[in-house]
């Protein structure tokens, strides 16, 4: 009986410390795209880069989603040809149906207009996004203009 409560113990253990080692790795992970979105209006094609050399597979769904806004925003800065917003879309419904108080959505919202004028699109799936992504920005209690720096 011990020798099972002991095992018991060490479980829960080791459980709370691979949780605690994956909060910090999420965190850090954070902090690296935190970083580069600093730098994606100055110089995006090293962001770029740093972000094709990154392994998202390991990401938590928060970080693979700002990841992919980035992405796209870099996408969009280095005059990449987008053929399909799929990964726009991905990254405005992650922030539509998680986060929708977070900034990136008003981000994500507006790069799916880009997007799909990229595209070659030129009707109200463009405009749909933005006229949301404007009245989010209109019920902030405190507006922040750099969401608009897009």
């Amino acid at each position: 009986m011990n020798k099972l409560l002991l095992r018991l113990i060490g479980l829960i253990f080791m459980f709370f410390i691979c949780f605690s080692c994956n909060v910090q790795k999420d965190n850090d992970d954070y902090l690296h795209l935190s970083k580069l979105d600093l730098l994606i209006d100055s110089i995006p094609n090293q962001v770029s880069d740093s972000l094709k050399a990154m392994s998202v597979n390991d990401f938590s769904r928060e970080n693979r989603a700002y990841y992919n806004l980035l992405k796209t925003i870099s996408d969009d800065k280095t005059y990449f040809n987008f053929t399909n917003d799929s990964l726009i879309n991905n990254v405005v419904d992650y922030y539509q149906t998680q986060d929708p108080k977070n900034k990136n959505y008003i981000r994500s919202l507006i790069y799916q207009g880009v997007v799909r004028t990229r595209m070659g699109v030129y009707d109200s799936t463009v405009f749909e996004p933005l006229k949301e992504a404007n009245l989010i920005f209109k019920q902030q209690i405190n507006l922040d203009p750099s969401t608009w720096n897009y």
